[in-house]
């Protein structure tokens, strides 16, 4: 009996070689506040099902929607978030 593998499992294991190596690196955590400001924090991390965020140009209002976007996307299974602009 040969200890040897077959073509066929030869390439599968290549296959998943190369994807463990090829995967996208991305960190294990994300934290708010580390990128956020006090009332953009505040904005982000409201539980509120509809926020507003009144505020002047420039305040940061797409970053911290796209945080919050990407807070719901880790944190909630099988959902699909659209971000529109």
């Amino acid at each position: 009996m040969s200890n040897s593998l077959s073509l066929q499992d030869k390439q599968k294991l290549a296959l998943q070689i190369l994807r463990d190596r090829y995967k996208p690196k991305l960190p294990n955590t994300f934290d708010p506040n580390e990128i956020c400001f006090k009332e953009q924090l505040a904005f982000v991390m409201d539980n509120s099902r509809w926020v507003t965020g009144s505020c002047s140009r420039r305040a940061g209002k797409s970053v911290g929607c796209t945080i919050d976007l990407m807070i719901t996307a880790a944190s909630t299974p099988n959902v699909n978030c659209l971000y529109i602009t």
